[in-house]
């Protein structure tokens, strides 16, 4: 993937087998049961199949989520974000469990992808700070470009960093090929939320009196976490 070349509809670009691996290898999550929330065709999908995970997929076009069922998975069709907050989801959620989600988060809806996951999942710290929640959500791993924790403004990452630090971070050694014709020059990394743990010691330094912590710009307001 180009710097400079057009982006595939929808943001498909299917997660390499060994990136899912990676983390399951490195950090996986202590339940069976994983909602991938932006399951495209099924890549992630299978792998979690392959490790033994109970899977609920998500997708938002059709004609992916029809190859996704073909591998023996419930799916729902839709944008995770208005999903996520429909009562028959949360229905779905209070079945069996606890929950993992786990996914590659479309790359230009990205910041809003993370915000809908946390406020689903509910973290909140409690007296010891350790991260505690009431939802059937226990962990979240999400797979984001590695400058995306920088938190330039404009992306509203330093309002999400500042609220939700992460319990964990997984950075892959290696650039992944999201197309099998080379690299995007990025590097990438599993940020992973769990409850019963305590956030990480992490902070996006402002580099500039200008909106420290980006708590007031209007661009941060577009995001509600």
């Amino acid at each position: 993937m180009a710097r400079k070349s057009t982006r595939s509809p929808y943001d498909f670009y299917p997660t390499p087998e060994y990136v899912t691996r990676a983390l399951l290898d490195s950090y996986p999550p202590k339940t069976k049961w994983v909602i991938e929330p932006a399951a495209g065709r099924g890549a992630m999908v299978k792998v979690l199949q392959e490790y033994g995970y109970k899977v609920q997929a998500v997708e938002l076009v059709s004609e992916y989520a029809e190859e996704t069922a073909k591998l023996g998975v419930p799916i729902s069709i839709g944008d995770w974000r208005e999903l996520c907050a429909r009562a028959d989801i949360k229905a779905v959620l209070r079945l069996n469990g606890p929950w993992a989600i786990i996914t590659n988060p479309p790359y230009t809806i990205a910041p809003d992808f993370t915000a809908s996951c946390l406020k689903l999942m509910d973290l909140k710290l409690d007296s010891t700070g350790i991260y505690r929640t009431k939802s059937n959500i226990g962990y979240l791993a999400l797979l984001l470009r590695l400058n995306m924790l920088a938190g330039p403004i404009s992306t509203c990452w330093p309002r999400i960093w500042d609220r939700f630090k992460p319990t964990a971070i997984r950075s892959l050694h290696i650039r992944p090929s999201f197309t099998g014709k080379g690299t995007d020059m990025c590097n990438y990394t599993w940020v992973i939320w769990e409850q019963d743990r305590p956030p990480i010691d992490f902070e996006v330094i402002p580099s500039s009196r200008k909106c420290i912590r980006c708590r007031e710009c209007s661009s941060c307001r577009k995001v509600e976490i």
